[in-house]
């Protein structure tokens, strides 16, 4: 587009500027390198990995563990097959073992979620994990269950997506949630309004009906704050603070 001409035909101190505001803007992040070859993994049971085919920790999972440690959690996008279930594991235990986290908790597919418990134990024999079953999750179970997250000092609990979806949230926060959703509803309808002839109908009413709805979810979750029991326990009462 003729750019580079024009730049030669300016003054080298207007171009030293110019690179100067480019650098500023565009040039002034690197992405960090994590290097955890230090790292030395005490309670790491080699020889039980052994057993499941895994001869040694890679040195790019040494790095993702201390990645995850340095941050306080991380996004591992290794490729399949790379051993990021190992990652979770003793990057899990690593935290629990530093006091960077007091509970932490590993979800993952149905399918792939047995695979994992077996992993940590067969890493860490010694450690105190709470796989869940379907069993432990069936509504005869639950509540029990809930309540064995809250009373123990797992150095892990690990769950599917699915059982993890199951964990009732505080009535509290649900409140704050639907709140939230109700005041930006009550937004739009005001905007729309104010457009008058220009809004359709069917925009509207779709407004008006998800208002309502959030009215009486909120109506609800007033109801279950003020006549709640003690026996049911929600996320924030587990202890759970880190999720891979």
């Amino acid at each position: 587009n003729g750019f580079s001409e024009w730049l030669e035909e300016q003054s080298p101190q207007f171009k030293e500027r110019l690179t100067t505001m480019y650098n500023r803007k565009f040039n002034c992040f690197v992405r960090p390198k994590y290097d955890g070859s230090h790292q030395t993994f005490p309670d790491l049971n080699l020889k039980g990995l052994a057993s499941r085919g895994i001869q040694s920790v890679y040195p790019s999972q040494k790095d993702c563990v201390w990645m995850l440690k340095q941050n306080g959690g991380g996004i591992c996008d290794h490729e399949v097959g790379t051993g990021k279930t190992l990652i979770m594991c003793i990057a899990a235990h690593e935290m629990k073992r530093l006091n960077l986290a007091h509970k932490p908790m590993i979800i993952g597919l149905k399918a792939n979620v047995a695979e994992i418990a077996a992993t940590y134990q067969a890493a860490y024999p010694n450690a105190r994990i709470l796989y869940a079953s379907e069993k432990d999750f069936s509504t005869a179970n639950r509540v029990r269950f809930f309540n064995n997250i809250k009373n123990n000092d797992y150095d892990c609990v690990i769950m599917s997506h699915d059982q993890f979806g199951k964990i009732p949230q505080s009535p509290e926060l649900q409140q704050r949630i639907l709140q939230a959703e109700l005041d930006t509803v009550e937004e739009n309808l005001e905007v729309l309004r104010q457009q008058g002839k220009n809004v359709s109908r069917a925009m509207l009413k779709g407004l008006e009906k998800r208002k309502h709805n959030l009215v009486a979810k909120l109506e609800k979750v007033e109801h279950a704050i003020q006549s709640r029991t003690d026996d049911v326990v929600d996320f924030k009462q587990m202890g759970i603070d880190h999720i891979f």
